[in-house]
């Protein structure tokens, strides 16, 4: 199985870079936009952006956006692309057989997307090390900073894999790459909802919200696995 894996993550040697970026660039750029909205807007409304829980999270939500939805095309073209059409043939003639391929296949995707789940992480690390030289959101405590920040930047990174991956079975299911992405944009609305509401200390709803994910997405890739081995048209 890791001679497969690796055989598989050769195709992304050359977008690992891009993958971090992914999830680095969206969430500190808008950290820096909805943090500079409370200084350059002297509305009262605006002030609602001085509350740093609020800024991370609505941060969060756009990458976690940008991140699923990155990580459905990856899915789509990398994965389900084999399994539609002409090139489906060629998986009769796997010799270690169609559901170790299928899994083999769908971790390599995983591992790399693990690249902007951890420019997710890292972009809100910068962030709140940049803070203490110049402070886009005042009175912003260091280590509790970290601790929330951290807390919901990890829970939505893996909240994005997990949605991935649910969206890649889903489009594996009905066999089609714009499934794929239809259902990620679609899980993206559904679920986006529960970072933005964790606009407070407390992480209750988002990481709730990432479990439900994580265990529709091993069920998922379950059934795909099977439906490999017993499906004729997979």
């Amino acid at each position: 199985m890791k001679t497969m894996i690796a055989t598989e993550l050769k195709q992304y040697r050359s977008t690992l870079v891009y993958l971090f970026l992914a999830g680095f660039i969206p969430v500190l750029l808008f950290l820096y936009f909805f943090g500079a909205i409370s200084r350059a807007d002297s509305d009262p409304e605006a002030a609602a952006f001085l509350d740093y829980h609020l800024v991370v999270n609505l941060s969060l939500t756009v990458t976690l956006a940008v991140v699923s939805v990155t990580g459905a095309v990856v899915f789509a073209r990398s994965v389900i692309a084999d399994y539609v059409g002409d090139r489906r043939i060629a998986l009769y003639m796997y010799p270690y057989g169609r559901s170790p391929l299928f899994t083999a296949k769908t971790l390599a995707a995983l591992i790399a997307m693990g690249m902007a789940a951890v420019g997710t992480v890292a972009g809100i690390i910068v962030f709140i090390v940049a803070q203490q030289a110049w402070a886009v959101i005042p009175d912003m405590p260091l280590a509790e900073a970290l601790v929330f920040a951290f807390g919901a930047s990890v829970s939505t990174a893996i909240l994005s894999l997990a949605l991935t991956v649910l969206s890649g079975c889903i489009g594996m299911w009905w066999r089609s790459p714009l499934g794929c992405l239809i259902t990620g944009v679609i899980l993206v609305c559904i679920c986006g909802n529960s970072v933005g509401m964790s606009s407070t200390s407390s992480l209750g709803v988002s990481w709730l919200t990432t479990g439900v994910a994580v265990v529709l997405a091993l069920v998922g890739v379950f059934v795909i696995r099977r439906r490999t081995d017993t499906d004729d048209i997979l």
